[in-house]
């Protein structure tokens, strides 16, 4: 299991960088939600197909990343229900869902229809 304390970490700290053990594609998809959102600035994976690490930059934006380790099913329709359950507040904070589009925000998928396994947050 991967986990993203480093990431919360560097972030209470101020550090800029932060290495996450070991890499797998599931965590960089997540980190290119992220990133997309301004929480991330770069990333970069180190030691090809072997389980690696990855060297993340990251912003003063973030506070909290977490990736569940159980995934929960949720439909479009109960997304915003998981959002106010999870999220510190309405307007702050992404819920990462995955589905057969691949991986996104909860905004996201709330705008294409689609529900999917929720992978984790970040605020």
């Amino acid at each position: 299991m991967v986990r993203l304390s480093s990431l919360n970490d560097a972030a209470r700290l101020g550090r800029k960088n932060a290495v996450i053990r070991p890499s797998s594609n599931l965590v960089l998809r997540f980190l290119e939600v992220m990133k997309k959102q301004g929480f991330v600035e770069n990333f970069q994976r180190h030691g090809g197909h072997t389980p690696g690490h990855i060297t993340v930059e990251i912003t003063d934006k973030l506070k909290k990343c977490v990736l569940l380790s159980q995934r929960f099913d949720t439909k479009s329709r109960r997304i915003d229900a998981w959002a106010r359950q999870i999220l510190p507040a309405p307007e702050v904070g992404h819920l990462v869902i995955t589905n057969f589009l691949g991986v996104m925000d909860h905004r996201e998928a709330k705008k294409k229809n689609l529900g999917g396994r929720i992978l984790g947050y970040f605020y």
